[in-house]
């Protein structure tokens, strides 16, 4: 049986990781104005949950044919731009 949700808890969920990214995207400006130091930025709760969250559903991703193939895709192109970027 699929995991069905009902619209108010799409509604939760949505306002919850938009919470998320709020805070995220406070801990990123403060890291660009010098507020914080990277330590705190990489060991910041909301940010530990966000990379969790993500690795979770990406596993989930990646039983779907479609799906792997594009994480696939794009991890593909992460590391030549890593190496673009080195070179």
């Amino acid at each position: 049986m699929k995991n069905i949700m009902t619209k108010d808890q799409v509604s939760q969920t949505v306002e919850a990781s938009n919470e998320r990214m709020d805070k995220a995207g406070n801990c990123f400006d403060a890291l660009l104005f010098n507020e914080c130091t990277v330590e705190d930025v990489t060991s910041d709760e909301n940010l530990q949950l966000i990379k969790r969250e993500f690795t979770e559903k990406t596993k989930t991703l990646k039983m779907h044919t479609p799906a792997k193939l594009w994480i696939q895709y794009m991890q593909t192109v992460d590391i030549l731009r890593k190496f673009i970027k080195s070179e």
